[in-house]
């Protein structure tokens, strides 16, 4: 059975086979392929050119389709990465950047976890809390100053608290799906809290500036 070495849509896996089972021809020297993932098990397809060699079918290949000559057109499900927040201070902005990197490869669920905790710690040293003062102190602080409302403070110390378990705890998060989910939740509560914090706030400001800027 012929494979493709790559990354997998749906749970991002790296480097894992996904294995063809079912092709059609596309046009000349082009096929799509059905492919299914040995990590996962979701189907996946892929329109492929031949580059190199004769012109067969992927089916006739006994190897790696790259190394049989097979050129990757498209894939779908698309792999994008998360989308990072825009108007972030800029070592906030590389803390999530970091995390969003982390959250592509399955095995890294942790150091996802660790950096939107660094980047929750940056934050709130740029809203203007004490950078001397522990994180969990920090975030009290704020809120009590209301800088940040109850909601956020809440989630703040949920992101503190995974950030702690993943770095310090009784051990790395769960492994497999569970441990990626975690993950995926974690920094989907640090982009929202960012969001409130830098981007919105800036873009009303953009916007007002615009407005005023206005000849009646």
């Amino acid at each position: 059975m012929a494979i493709l070495v790559g990354q997998c849509g749906h749970c991002l896996a790296d480097n894992t086979a996904l294995y063809t089972e079912g092709e059609y021809e596309a046009s000349e020297r082009e096929w799509g392929v059905l492919l299914r993932c040995g990590s996962c098990g979701k189907p996946s397809h892929a329109l492929l050119k031949k580059v190199r060699g004769p012109d067969v079918p992927p089916s006739a290949a006994e190897a790696e389709l790259f190394r049989a000559g097979w050129m990757v057109m498209e894939f779908h499900p698309k792999i994008l990465g998360p989308k990072i927040p825009d108007k972030l201070p800029e070592d906030v902005a590389t803390y999530l950047r970091q995390a969003a990197d982390a959250l592509r490869m399955p095995k890294m669920s942790d150091a996802c976890v660790i950096m939107c905790r660094r980047a929750l710690e940056a934050a709130t040293i740029a809203i203007g809390g004490d950078k001397n003062a522990r994180l969990a102190k920090r975030i009290d602080e704020l809120a009590r100053q209301n800088r940040i409302t109850q909601d956020l403070a809440e989630w703040s110390h949920h992101i503190r608290g995974l950030g702690n378990e993943a770095a310090h705890g009784d051990g790395p998060l769960p492994l497999g799906e569970e441990g990626v989910q975690i993950a995926r939740e974690t920094f989907e509560f640090t982009t929202l809290l960012l969001l409130y914090l830098f981007t919105l706030p800036k873009r009303v400001q953009e916007a007002r500036a615009r407005f005023e800027s206005k000849p009646e």
